[in-house]
Order: structure tokens, then C-alpha cells, then sequence
């Protein structure tokens, strides 16, 4: 979220020179998806990926990520503001070093299924979670994201998905010659990426093309991919700190960053909400 909101806003300072634009698109965006679970009185985690980048995935593929520049200098300090923003929504900010926030997200997925989960998120592995019972996966709008109409495949397909036809943000091939379309037929045929490399290559089921692609791939790396677009859902938790959502601390907020247009609606709001 805060990456992104970074490219999507523009270069904002403070009063003291101080960069903000992806802080104030974070503020926006709490105040839009969380809001209304904060004041419902629902428990809300934010997750940030650690500062160092080696993890299990790095150690597994030198690949993995290596395309990515480095953080730019003015989003190093919006990120420990970013989880100020999600404190002052009463969320609980998680780190956990050594793992990747889409692996925090999903043990607690996995934790608090029974209990309904909704994972607000842009990434596409993350629909993995869906396989859930009581795990839904939302766009930035609040949308559910069905995986069967977006990529043709059951959440729990997901990860084979990836695998075949790869996943260019965090630098996984997939398998050369393998598309969407090909994916879909061969998932549909045969379930998974195991079955697929056992079956596929002498098949008629799938089209020729597909039989060929597979054929010829290293499976040892197809199943290195799966593994990277996988999800770790067992990391090792602190104890998380939720705070009472307060309209007073979204207005502090607003005044240490003078954000004057996000003040205003939280006034508006807090005005309706008492109203």
C-alpha cells in the first residue's frame, strides 16, 4: 500500500521539508477501508514488509525480487509515518524480520479464519487465501476478488497458476511458453502443478502446445516458482497492540502532517457519526 501509494501520489512535503505524499495516500486509503471497521469496533492489522530484504525466498532464488530498485530516499521515512497513520486508526502495525508481510497477512488469515477475515490487498498471490472459509480477498474499492472470474482458476490454484505462466512484479519466469490460456486448460485437466508435470507431457487433454511447453520445462524449477509465489502462513507472531479507534487521534494525525483536506473529512465524518 504505501509503495504504491508512493507512485500515485505526488512529491508532498511538510511544513519542515518533510516528504508525505505516500503518508497522506495512506491516510486516505485507511480512512476509506478501514474506517468503517475501526469504528465497528473490528480488530485491524496493518503489515509492512522488514527493512532487510533476505527471507526464505531470497535464499531459495537469487532471482527472486532482483529486478526491484532500491527504496527511493523519500519513501524510507513515510514508512514508519505510514504505520503511524494505522495506529492512529486504532490498527495494530506488524514487522516481523525475516518474512514478508504477504506471509504475516497469511498466518493470520490462516489464525482467524472461523472468525471472518477480510485481507484488503493488490496482489494477486493473495487470492490464495480465499481457499479459506470465511477469508475474503478485497480490492481497494472494498470488492471481493473472485479468482475463477479474474484468472479462470479456484483460489487454491492460484499458486500453480503463477507458477506456469510466472509473475513479472517479484521476478518469477513461470514456464516458457505457457500463457493464461494455457494455465487454465492445464489446471482444469489436471488439478495442480505436480499432476501437471507427471501428466501433461503425454496427454491429449491439453492442447499440443501446452503438452510441448511442459515437456520441455526444468520441473525442478517450475516447482521453485511455486514455492516463491506460495505463502508461508505459519511465521511466528509478537503479541499484537490494538488501540480504541478515537476521532481525536485521526485529528492529531491530521495536525503533527498538516494534512488540511483529510482533516476536514475526518470532522465532517466524526460531525455525521455523532450526529
Amino acid at each position: 500500500l504505501v509503495y504504491r501509494q508512493f507512485y500515485a501520489m505526488p512529491p508532498l512535503t511538510t511544513a519542515d521539508d518533510r516528504p508525505c505524499g505516500a503518508t497522506l495516500g495512506t491516510a486516505n486509503t485507511m480512512l476509506k477501508i478501514a474506517l468503517p471497521y475501526a469504528r465497528a469496533g473490528a480488530r485491524v492489522v496493518f503489515c509492512l514488509d522488514p527493512k532487510t530484504k533476505t527471507s526464505w525466498r531470497t535464499e531459495l532464488s537469487d532471482a527472486y525480487k532482483a529486478q526491484r530498485p532500491k527504496t527511493p530516499p523519500d519513501l524510507r521515512p513515510q514508512i514508519p509515518d505510514a504505520a503511524a497513520v494505522a495506529r492512529a486508526f486504532g490498527a495494530a502495525t506488524v514487522v516481523v524480520d525475516g518474512a514478508e508481510a504477504d506471509d504475516v497477512i497469511a498466518t493470520l488469515a490462516k489464525r482467524h479464519a472461523a472468525e471472518g477475515v477480510d485481507v484488503f490487498t493488490g496482489d494477486k498471490d493473495m487470492l490464495q487465501l480465499a481457499a479459506y472459509d470465511g477469508v475474503r480477498v478485497l480490492d481497494s474499492d472494498g470488492a471481493a476478488v473472485d479468482a475463477a472470474a479474474k484468472f479462470g482458476v479456484a483460489p487454491a490454484q492460484i499458486g500453480d497458476y503463477l507458477a506456469l505462466v510466472g509473475d513479472a512484479s517479484d521476478n518469477v519466469a513461470g514456464v516458457r511458453g505457457v500463457g493464461k490460456k494455457s494455465a487454465v486448460a492445464l489446471l482444469d485437466a489436471f488439478g495442480d502443478l505436480e499432476t501437471i508435470l507427471a501428466e501433461a507431457p503425454t496427454s491429449t487433454a491439453v492442447p499440443k502446445r501446452a503438452r510441448d511447453a511442459i515437456a520441455n520445462c526444468d520441473p525442478d524449477a517450475a516447482r521453485v516458482d511455486r514455492r516463491l509465489v506460495g505463502l508461508d502462513e505459519d511465521v511466528s507472531l509478537p503479541d499484537l497492540e490494538y488501540a480504541d479507534f478515537a476521532w481525536d487521534d485521526l485529528v492529531a494525525l491530521a495536525d503533527r502532517f498538516g494534512f488540511s483536506s483529510f482533516r476536514r473529512r475526518v470532522v465532517e465524518l466524526r460531525e455525521s457519526d455523532d450526529g
